[in-house]
């Protein structure tokens, strides 16, 4: 397969002329033109072509795979545009899919990745308990994920930005934690360093741990370092739709810091 940019410039056409072809269900022209949709970051129509797609081949990891990073990523969309209500379904179905993934696919590293992404972005709906139990998920499929898959960058990124998320619980917070839900893993800066510079040193066109790593070291008051990766991170072809508002914040940081 094509990188992004390919796979869109090749299927804007196909978007406009397949229509007819939807009315036999047709299996590869359903994904190719939710692929065309998913390139130009047109997530809420590829949503729904992804989903006719997987009522054809339920059994398809990446078809599976496909469906839960379009209704992640359509649900980013829609957190963006303050619509906390079509935010929560579209992710509610993403982590759906990834739980019917865990029971087709238990054996791969992506499987327990979409856990923990899912859980991760879950958890700004949530409060209390609730959000210490998706901590704790977000933890354990990630380090399964490395297990199963060393390499795998974007599990160490998703890993990182949750102990950077941990070490930044102030002492009330972690003490009332403990006190009604039992604590809260441990994490520290230092972990999130390593996890998301090592996501980075695995694949340095990943612009999520990019970022992430600009965005911890700017936490930490390394201006340099967040910038440098700011830097680099403005220049990446974004491979998401939250990619894209990130390298726009990603500007307005740079422009600031260099005030």
């Amino acid at each position: 397969m094509g990188t992004r940019a390919d796979i869109a410039a090749a299927g804007a056409l196909l978007v406009a002329c397949v229509a007819p072809v939807f009315a036999q269900e047709n299996f590869d022209a359903l994904f190719a033109a939710a692929d065309a949709h998913f390139a130009l970051f047109e997530n809420r129509p590829a949503t729904e072509l992804y989903k006719r797609a997987l009522a054809l081949r339920p059994d398809d990891f990446h078809v599976l795979e496909m469906a839960i990073r379009a209704h992640h990523d359509y649900g980013l969309d829609l957190v963006a545009d303050r619509d906390e209500r079509g935010a929560r379904d579209a992710l509610n179905q993403a982590g759906a899919y990834a739980r019917e993934m865990e029971g087709k696919f238990p054996g791969r590293a992506e499987t327990y990745f979409y856990l923990a992404a899912m859980n991760g972005s879950l958890a700004r709906f949530e409060g209390g308990r609730a959000k210490i139990e998706i901590a704790r998920n977000v933890e354990r499929n990630s380090k399964r994920a490395i297990e199963l898959n060393s390499s795998f960058a974007l599990a160490h990124a998703v890993l990182g930005v949750f102990y950077r998320e941990l070490a930044g619980l102030n002492v009330l917070q972690r003490t009332f934690a403990k006190l009604f839900f039992g604590g809260v893993p441990e994490g520290s800066n230092d972990q999130a360093l390593r996890s998301l510079e090592r996501a980075v040193e695995l694949d340095p066109q990943l612009g999520f741990a990019r970022f992430e790593l600009a965005v911890t070291y700017a936490s930490l008051g390394n201006a340099r370092a967040a910038n440098e990766n700011l830097e680099i991170f403005i220049k990446l072809l974004p491979q998401t739709s939250q990619d894209k508002r990130n390298q726009e914040l990603a500007t307005q940081m740079l422009q600031q810091s260099n005030k």
